[in-house]
């Protein structure tokens, strides 16, 4: 929280000392799950459009994409590699 009282959200994964936080702006979007490793984590989404995943244990590296509304998986607009292309 910031001094004004609002949240301030970093892109992309946040390496944390409980693990590693995913985050995804998607005011339109019904369902955001992250798509980790081939595993499947359900987010949760805040009032002002933000989705989040719990604390997860990943590194550096690893594959990751956001599905959204059931649907379509994407990769992470803030992430600072992107193993099979950006499409």
């Amino acid at each position: 929280m910031n001094s004004s009282g609002s949240f301030t959200y970093r892109f992309g994964p946040d390496f944390t000392s409980q693990g590693v936080i995913f985050r995804l702006w998607a005011p339109q979007a019904r369902s955001v799950d992250l798509e980790l490793n081939g595993a499947m984590h359900t987010m949760k989404a805040d009032s002002q459009g933000w989705y989040r995943s719990a604390p997860l244990s990943s590194s550096a590296g690893d594959s990751y994409g956001f599905r959204i509304n059931d649907d379509i998986v994407v990769p992470d607009p803030a992430s600072r590699q992107q193993l099979e292309d950006v499409h």
